[in-house]
């Protein structure tokens, strides 16, 4: 499940490495494969096919001062068996994801990935940490999860 703010951007380069300089709390490689097939991603050098459930979008508006969430329930799962073969005609994306939280143990991390072939940001998106399968109502009107929101959008302007 993702948390997203309509039409937040980053595109100031100087922005994007402060807050990695600041925030950081975790960073990984990535391999995303995209198949007429599926979905599939490297990592540890075994390639998992990954499943989407679809869920609801929901758009809560003025959900913060001059900005609307996208709550996308979408669960996003790997496979526990390996994939030995993938189809010949395929879409390899490689990006680092950066997971940044404002301070240590924070539930809230923000969470940006980057494309390392275009070098430019490919994704930003929120989420509770430890909370992948379920948000309730009372989670997203949390005011220190809405707190740690604008202060991430306040350091991305």
């Amino acid at each position: 499940m993702k948390l997203y703010i309509e039409n937040l951007k980053l595109t100031n380069k100087k922005i994007f490495e402060e807050l990695i300089s600041k925030y950081l709390f975790k960073k990984h490689n990535s391999i995303e494969i995209y198949t007429d097939n599926g979905v599939f991603k490297v990592e540890n050098e075994k390639i998992y096919k990954i499943d989407f459930i679809d869920g609801e979008i929901i758009r809560m508006n003025n959900y913060i001062p001059h900005g609307n969430l996208i709550f996308d329930k979408t669960i996003v799962k790997k496979r526990q068996e390996y994939v030995s073969c993938i189809p010949n005609n395929n879409i390899i994306i490689q990006k680092i994801i950066y997971r940044l939280q404002l301070r240590p143990k924070s539930p809230f991390n923000c969470i940006i990935e980057y494309d390392i072939e275009k070098d430019c940001i490919y994704d930003i998106y929120f989420q509770l940490h430890e909370k992948h399968a379920a948000y309730s109502y009372a989670d997203l009107d949390n005011e220190f999860i809405k707190d740690d929101l604008i202060s991430f959008i306040n350091e991305m302007n």
